[in-house]
């Protein structure tokens, strides 16, 4: 706590800086009574009865625990993390040649057409998929044109079945 004269009354923030502690914290003690007799009429507080009420009427069983001071005396830096044995040249050279025959053999089999880029083959399949649904979706109106003594209801029942396993299909549902 900061040194004043104990006679002279401090501003509610004076205090809290010679208290060592925020204003508010100032405040909350004069409103739960804590402070009563060292307060002025004019809300200024007088240090010297203050700080003996502060004491009397504080619960240091509620108060906030602070952590232990310490002392630090010696900082230890962390230990290197070990590293990886040293690699000879020649084990260097052998894993680059693995390397490289791993790529060469990638790139021949992409030329032999065995391997194909993953973009391409989904593309592909979304065309598939899509001609598919276009498809399905244009068959109640062929069988309509095909069996003409179909009624309304007969097309919407065709056309309310197909629709609904493409939706199975579209939400990934295993079909029966």
């Amino acid at each position: 706590m900061g040194h004043v004269d104990s006679d002279e009354p401090l501003s509610i923030r004076a205090y809290a800086k010679h208290r060592g502690c925020s204003h508010v914290a100032v405040l909350k003690a004069i409103k739960r009574g804590r402070l009563v007799k060292s307060i002025t009429p004019d809300k200024k507080v007088i240090p010297s009865i203050a700080d003996r009420e502060w004491i009397e009427n504080t619960d240091l069983t509620r108060a906030p625990q602070r952590a232990p001071e310490i002392q630090v005396t010696a900082v230890i830096p962390p230990e290197p993390a070990p590293s990886a044995p040293p690699v000879s040249i020649n084990d260097a050279a052998l894993r680059q040649k693995h390397w490289q025959a791993q790529l060469a053999e990638l790139k021949y089999r992409k030329a032999a057409g065995e391997l194909v880029e993953v973009a391409q083959v989904r593309h592909h399949l979304e065309d598939v998929f899509r001609q598919c649904r276009t498809r399905l979706l244009g068959l109640p109106t062929r069988i309509k044109q095909g069996l003409p003594h179909l009624t309304v209801a007969d097309h919407a029942l065709v056309d309310a079945y197909i629709r609904e396993v493409l939706e199975q299909l579209a939400a990934g549902e295993a079909l029966p």
